[in-house]
């Protein structure tokens, strides 16, 4: 609630003291609190001034693919990694495809979530199922034959799948 807040002041004989504009709704952003308390009862606070520091070898140098590489690495291998981005293709492509697979896109459910009201429940492009990103990506009868164009287009067989994460 207070963004001003520095770290310290969150922490006080020995537990951290949270003041949220609304609790964790459960789900994933519990799940995520969850993870960041574990971290958190790992963090040691000192008096000194802060400072940068690279404690990762080689010769304790920071380099981004060091970096990357790090926390690839702590990544769970259970947990798909979407932090490799392809150069050939747009930004914009990238970012998409980024929050296709967060479950990020503004989808019906999504939007409702959000509290955001819509005026129908059905896929815009179908108009039979619900809208959800695995039916609009792979379900739909209409990205279906979208996908089968493009598999013609490249000269290449799309095989059936039933969710994001397979393609």
């Amino acid at each position: 609630m207070n963004r001003s807040s520095s770290v310290a002041s969150r922490f006080s004989n020995g537990a951290w003291l949270w003041s949220w504009w609304r609790p964790p709704r459960g789900g994933a952003e519990e799940s995520q609190y969850a993870a960041l308390s574990e971290v958190l009862l790992l963090v040691s606070l000192s008096a000194s001034l802060d400072h940068w520091t690279w404690e990762n070898p080689p010769n304790n140098v920071f380099v981004v693919a060091h970096a990357r590489r790090a926390i690839e690495s702590s990544i769970s291998s259970n947990t798909p990694s979407f932090s490799m981005w392809c150069k050939t293709v747009p930004i914009k492509v990238n970012i998409f495809i980024w929050r296709l697979n967060l479950d990020r896109l503004p989808t019906i459910p999504n939007l409702e979530h959000r509290d955001i009201l819509v005026d129908r429940d059905c896929c815009a492009l179908c108009d039979v199922s619900e809208e959800s990103r695995n039916h609009l990506f792979i379900r739909c009868d209409t990205s279906y034959q979208i996908w089968c164009r493009i598999g013609v287009w490249l000269d290449i067989s799309i095989p059936v799948l039933d969710s994001v994460e397979e393609l």
